[in-house]
């Protein structure tokens, strides 16, 4: 079973509330962070409380801890009520970024070398710095098409502008399916199928036990987020004025990862799902 609604937060009665525990868990992870523990760390320290992330799993790993930091919807929008002050998040944000970037004292390559892969064999992305007149971006083991600094920066700029001029770029997500069927679920349904297509059917005892599986189904219904994030993150885009360089809190806060093809064009995966290329790329 897949968390799909922040650790945080509780989905009750059509309504996300913040669970008071939980939360006051997320507030300990960023004061932890911020006092200088690691991921790692962090998880394991939660793990040995026994601490509860969903349905009874108290093992925690650097990357849940990671998502926990990571999560705009913290700083509180239409649906979800705020949990952590936006410049905590901000700050959180700049150290994560500080911490893993590397030696570059480029902030735009500190942030977008953690975040760029290979479309084609999935490795992360070269930055060369071997030459500082000739930086590049190159997949080592594809070699194909490197990209120059500039044009690299260009192109990530482009697209970020065309989310701006476009806002709407960012709704065109693969539907996902907000339902994940357990073994428990689909072993009640047949059960009832089965009592259903029976001769002789008790009918009174027949509807107990199809209200008890809607409630079994509703226990391990997933809520799809998807949309909630789009309108959080489309706002840093609407209305927002053209870049002309790479906006890095732009990207950290809204971006997921980019992707490099064999031809040297770029996409911009977002964190809601949404796709947008190279224009002129299909």
């Amino acid at each position: 079973m897949k968390r799909t609604i922040p650790y945080g937060y509780e989905f009750r009665d059509g309504y996300i509330g913040v669970e008071k525990t939980a939360s006051s868990v997320v507030r300990g992870i960023y004061i932890e962070y911020l006092n200088g523990k690691s991921f790692a760390t962090i998880a394991k320290e939660l793990t040995a409380k026994g601490i509860d992330y969903y349905q009874g799993k108290t093992e925690w790993n650097k990357q849940m801890v990671k998502r926990v930091l990571e999560c705009p919807m913290y700083c509180g929008t239409e649906k979800y009520p705020q949990i952590i002050e936006e410049a905590q998040f901000k700050t959180v944000a700049k150290l994560i970024a500080t911490k893993y970037g590397g030696y570059n004292n480029d902030a735009r390559a500190t942030v977008l070398r953690k975040r760029t892969f290979c479309q084609e064999c999935g490795e992360r992305i070269w930055h060369d710095m071997q030459h500082p007149k000739y930086r590049r971006w190159v997949c080592k083991k594809c070699n194909e098409h490197p990209i120059k600094d500039d044009d690299f920066y260009k192109k990530v700029t482009g697209i970020l502008n065309a989310v701006i001029d476009h806002p709407e770029l960012l709704d065109e997500v693969e539907p996902k399916d907000t339902y994940e069927s357990e073994y428990e679920v689909t072993s009640k349904a047949n059960q009832v199928t089965h009592m259903l297509t029976s001769p002789g059917v008790n009918f009174e005892s027949a509807f107990e036990d199809i209200l008890n599986l809607a409630s079994l189904k509703y226990d391990n219904c997933e809520y799809d987020i998807t949309e909630e994030l789009t309108e959080t993150i489309k706002q840093d885009y609407i209305g927002r004025q053209r870049l002309d360089d790479v906006d890095t809190e732009l990207i950290e806060r809204t971006v997921s990862h980019l992707t490099v093809n064999n031809q040297g064009k770029i996409a911009i995966h977002f964190i809601n799902g949404a796709t947008v290329k190279t224009e002129g790329e299909t």
